[in-house]
């Protein structure tokens, strides 16, 4: 939190890195990547951000549009998360 697009990407790059030390990590990227839109305009971004969060290990995240997000959450756990030969229980994902 406070820190500028380009630290913010940065900190998202390495973010596997700060798994190492074992603990929780928070990720508050919503509405940081397009400050040149408005915020209805944002929300892309967003999820991008968040999807890749999860990707490099995040294990919570703090957004604005929390229905649209959990769905991006979900699914993005279930993604990063599961277990090489593990089939999904959801049968709309294949």
């Amino acid at each position: 939190f406070g820190k500028t697009v380009e630290q913010n990407l940065e900190t998202l790059k390495r973010l596997s890195e700060l798994k190492a030390l074992n603990l929780p990590i928070l990720l508050g990227t919503s509405r940081k990547f397009m400050r040149d839109r408005p915020f209805d305009q944002r929300l892309e971004a967003t999820a991008a951000t968040i999807a890749i969060g999860i990707a490099h290990g995040a294990d919570m995240v703090r957004v604005h549009e929390v229905e649209p997000m959990v769905q991006v959450c979900r699914m993005s756990d279930s993604l990063m998360r599961r277990k090489p030969n593990e089939q999904s229980s959801d049968q709309s994902i294949s």
